[in-house]
């Protein structure tokens, strides 16, 4: 210290302690005893003593190098990547990949690097991890791939099928429909009693509008019964050869009761395409009355929102006419809810149409959406363009290698399907491609709607907005662009909750929760 001190005089400059013969450290110029000149060193956040020698930080916390240890298996970490828990606890990479990784739902092991490899691929589909290798269809076991031509994931009713084993399983299920013997089966069965899903109901419809030469509405498979699948089909044989062509058509109700409760009703108003298949488990989870709005063929053609709302208000009206009355749009379904709504306060007043609900969508993002989607087409975008436009409004990402098979696959319709399927499926939107690409009229007589709609005005009442949140599917870092807006249009009180699901299974993996959510605000 180069300093001259008296015996008496050298003392802790802390405690005041005589130093004579015991240890002392110097610090700042200023003698210290061992105790105090310890408890100014940083303490090792693992095991509190003074740290003597080289500190480690990490987390912004400081620790001997012989604390810095795996909280699972105790290997030392200095120099070693590591990585923290949510609860800042130290884990070596190993460690933290067996306890925290997604696990494969086939072989239930954990997703993580190969070891010597930074980082693994998981594969996500409906709503499930895989690992690649074990990415197969769950019939003939070919490996799957979203790169691969021919490979594609074609899901049926929450089976990993490859395109072949999908469209046999599909075979099988229409035949046994189609097909059982009568004396077998209750002639008043009806084909939903048989556990349909959305996309069997369509695939049915399909063979039962080919095979007896009818025009049924997807909704139409469920009502119908054994019974009337054997007189379409005598009628059907029945037929001279000459009037084959005079397809038949079975006329469609614009009001179906999806259920029946004995209250007053919600009614709800379908998506673009699965008209009110995929909306049952919310019908059916409901403590009341559910009426279903068909935008039939008849609809269909009055060609304007406004004059397709006047109509509905019309038929409501003369169905219900003392009823209060709710709204329930899905996607589309959305801007026909809220457009009948805004009619029907006018027509009957305010205080008896005050609620609505809207299902992963909002009228002002798909106005914007539709008047996008009409500027391309009118302007000669190329399909492949204005797909990747769509996906990119949503909030999906489509990179580079997708963009290029997109572009390069156009004109060969098969190829062209298999990476527009696998984009959706990615992007959490399982089974929509068949109905994009089998109906494009109805894609593009609904876009037109869209993109012509006038000024949205307002809805003066409350409203619900269930958002769909996918965390397993990889986002371009935004919402999607469809949801916005809902504040600028309801003037009440606008409540949102979120589920973590794809756009296309939120009302069937949270049916009970969905239904509870609009049970609290229509009282």
């Amino acid at each position: 210290m180069d300093q001259v001190y008296h015996i008496r005089c050298f003392r802790c400059s802390i405690c005041n302690r005589m130093l004579q013969g015991l240890p002392f450290y110097s610090l700042d110029g200023k003698p210290y005893c061992e105790d105090d000149y310890l408890n100014t060193l940083e303490k090792c956040c693992v095991c509190n003593r003074p740290i003597l020698d080289r500190i480690l930080r990490a987390t912004g916390k400081p620790y001997h190098a012989e604390c810095f240890t795996c909280t699972v298996c105790g290997k030392g970490l200095e120099g070693i990547p590591f990585t923290v828990d949510s609860g800042n606890q130290i884990h070596c990479i190993q460690d933290f990949n067996k306890k925290f990784a997604p696990r494969c739902s086939v072989c239930d092991k954990p997703i993580i690097p190969e070891p010597n490899q930074p980082n693994t691929v998981r594969v996500v589909a409906l709503d499930r991890n895989f690992h690649v290798s074990c990415y197969k269809c769950e019939d003939c076991g070919l490996l799957l791939s979203s790169q691969a031509e021919g490979r594609g994931c074609y899901p049926l009713d929450e089976h990993i099928l490859c395109r072949n084993c999908n469209a046999r399983r599909v075979r099988q299920l229409t035949a046994s429909v189609c097909c059982q013997s009568l004396d077998k089966l209750d002639g008043n069965t009806t084909l939903g009693s048989l556990g349909l899903d959305s996309l069997q109901a369509i695939e049915v419809k399909t063979l039962i509008d080919t095979t007896c030469n009818v025009n049924l509405s997807n909704i139409a498979i469920l009502k119908l019964t054994i019974s009337e699948v054997d007189k379409l089909a005598t009628d059907s044989n029945q037929m001279a050869p000459e009037n084959d062509l005079d397809k038949r058509s079975i006329e469609e109700q614009t009001l179906i009761n999806l259920t029946d409760k004995g209250t007053e009703p919600i009614f709800f108003f379908p998506p673009a395409f699965f008209d009110f298949l995929s909306m049952m488990p919310v019908a059916e989870a409901l403590n009341r009355t559910v009426v279903g709005v068909q935008l039939t063929e008849k609809v269909r053609s009055l060609g304007t929102f406004k004059q397709i709302s006047n109509f509905y208000a019309e038929t409501i009206l003369a169905a219900y006419p003392n009823l209060k009355r709710y709204d329930f749009g899905y996607s589309f379904g959305c801007t026909v809810a809220f457009e009948l709504a805004k009619v029907l306060q006018e027509m009957i007043g305010k205080s008896r149409v005050d609620r609505i609900v809207f299902i992963d969508a909002s009228p002002y993002g798909l106005k914007r959406l539709g008047q996008k989607t009409m500027k391309m087409v009118l302007a000669g975008i190329p399909s492949w363009e204005i797909f990747i436009s769509i996906m990119q409004f949503m909030g999906v990402r489509i990179d580079e290698k997708t963009k290029r098979l997109l572009e390069e696959s156009e004109d060969d319709e098969f190829m062209y399907q298999e990476v527009v399927t696998q984009t959706l499926i990615d992007a959490g939107m399982n089974g929509l491609t068949d109905s994009l690409i089998d109906n494009a009229a109805g894609m593009i007589d609904r876009t037109y709607y869209l993109g012509s709609m006038e000024d949205l005005g307002t809805f003066d009442g409350d409203a619900l907005f269930i958002q769909v949140i996918n965390k397993a599917v990889v986002s371009s870092g935004t919402s999607s662009l469809v949801n916005e807006g809902l504040p600028k249009i309801i003037k009440g009180a606008l409540k949102t909750v979120m589920f973590n699901a794809t756009h296309f299974d939120v009302l069937k993996v949270y049916a009970r929760e969905v239904a509870a959510e609009i049970e609290k605000i229509m009282p």
